[in-house]
C-alpha cells in the first residue's frame, strides 16, 4: 500500500475475479508516529490497467512458457554452434532472432 497526492494504492494478490467487487479494509497507525483514529475504507475494485480476474488456464500458460523458452535457448544453441563451421546462412540468422525477440516480448 503507498500513499502519493492524495492517492492511496493498493496492491494485493487475489485468489478470485475481483474487478468491480466492493472491498472494505481499516487502516490502524502506529500511535506513536501518527495520532490518528483508525479509518475505514469501502471502495470497488478497479484496476487502471488489465482486469482483476483469475485466468483458468495459467497451468497451460506456464508449460508454453518453459516451453517456448527451451526452444529459444536450442536454436540460440544451434546459432552459436554454427558459428564456429561458418554454416551460418540468413534464414538461421533471421529465424533464431524472431524466436529470441518473440522470447523476450512473451
Amino acid at each position: 500500500m503507498s500513499y502519493s497526492d492524495g492517492i492511496i494504492t493498493v496492491k494485493a494478490d487475489y485468489t478470485r475475479d475481483m474487478e468491480g467487487v466492493e472491498c472494505h479494509f481499516v487502516l490502524d497507525f502506529n500511535r506513536s508516529l501518527v495520532r490518528s483514529p483508525q479509518a475505514k475504507l469501502s471502495f470497488n475494485a478497479v484496476s487502471s490497467t488489465y482486469p482483476l480476474i483469475i485466468s483458468n488456464y495459467l497451468s497451460q500458460l506456464k508449460s508454453f512458457k518453459v516451453s517456448f523458452t527451451t526452444l529459444s535457448y536450442i536454436i540460440m544453441g544451434v546459432f552459436g554452434l554454427s558459428l564456429t563451421h561458418k554454416l551460418i546462412g540468413a534464414e538461421l540468422l533471421i529465424c533464431s532472432q524472431i524466436v529470441y525477440l518473440s522470447n523476450c516480448f512473451y
